[in-house]
Order: structure tokens, then C-alpha cells, then sequence
């Protein structure tokens, strides 16, 4: 199965459009940054699925800016899952944003690459599962064609795990 994952973000501590932007600045200097995924606390690791993803030794990942439905292209080169739910520090201080290098998280992603695309390529994706989600409030939506950043948005979880139809 031709899978990928979809993470959704918001600039809610930095301007609208600064995540990305700040986050490119550091892949320009030195080749990756590190992207800390700000789950909510209903939702679970799927470690299991991060493990998959990265067995090729990278990923294309998707990710959407719900405040302005943007989508981004992102390539996955690394993850570093806290021990616990306490989270841990960004794994590199310098290759990650200062806006939350205070934080600890419990997901850091290691990207080498963030691009903006058009809407249309998250559309040739299908639901494949939920992995995060404890509920199955969303088990209807599994193999149904995404039909955009406002589906999305309407639902409460912040990663997807998706397959090419």
C-alpha cells in the first residue's frame, strides 16, 4: 500500500504563515529542521505506523495549515518519540524553531524538506485509518477519498494516516 501520513498545524504562537516559513530557514542552513507535532492529549503515539513509514528510510508527508487550509509537502527523514507522555526536548536546539524549543513534546519529526502544494494532490489520497484517535467516532470515514482541507478540519484529530487511491 502506497501510505503517508497527514499532520495538522496552526500558527498560534508565531504570525500567520511564520511555521513554515521559520521552520524552511533552518532547512536551508543546515539541511533539516525538527518539527514537533503538538497532539492533543486524546490522542495516542502510533508508533507502530511512524516505525512503517520510516522503514524505507524516508517519507513524503503531508501537512495542513487548518487556520489558512493550506497543504505542504513535507520529506520525513527521522522521528524521535518521548519515552513518556511527559515528553522530551527538541532532540537539536539550533535545528529547531525558537518558538517552541522551551517545549517538550512527545513527537519530534526530522524534515529535509517543506514545499506548499496544490489541494488537489491530498485529494488522490483515501482514509486508511485514525491511528491517534481512542474513539471510533471516525471508522466511517476509512477508505472514503479526503475531499479537502474543510473535512479535515471538521474532525478533532491532528494526524492521518492515508493511502493512495
Amino acid at each position: 500500500m502506497d501510505e503517508t501520513l497527514l499532520l495538522v498545524f496552526r500558527d498560534l504562537v508565531t504570525l500567520s504563515h511564520q511555521t513554515i516559513g521559520l521552520h524552511n530557514e533552518i532547512i536551508r542552513e543546515y539541511g533539516y529542521c525538527w518539527w514537533g507535532w503538538w497532539k492533543k492529549p486524546i490522542e495516542d503515539v502510533p508508533t507502530d505506523l511512524f516505525e512503517r513509514i520510516l522503514a524505507e528510510g524516508g517519507k513524503t508527508i503531508y501537512l495542513l495549515d487548518c487556520g489558512n487550509y493550506l497543504f505542504y509537502r513535507a520529506h520525513l527523514t527521522g522521528v524521535k518519540i518521548a519515552p513518556s507522555e511527559e515528553g522530551s526536548p527538541t532532540p537539536e536546539l539550533e535545528r529547531t524553531p525558537s518558538y517552541y524549543t522551551h517545549l517538550r513534546l512527545v513527537v519530534w519529526l526530522k524534515f529535509a524538506s517543506i514545499q506548499a502544494i496544490d489541494e488537489k494532490v491530498i485529494k488522490q489520497f483515501k482514509y486508511a485509518s485514525f491511528p491517534t484517535w481512542r474513539s471510533h467516532a471516525y471508522d466511517h470515514y476509512k477508505g472514503k477519498t479526503v475531499s479537502g482541507a474543510e473535512e479535515i478540519d471538521e474532525m478533532r484529530v491532528t494526524l492521518w494516516h492515508l493511502a493512495r487511491k
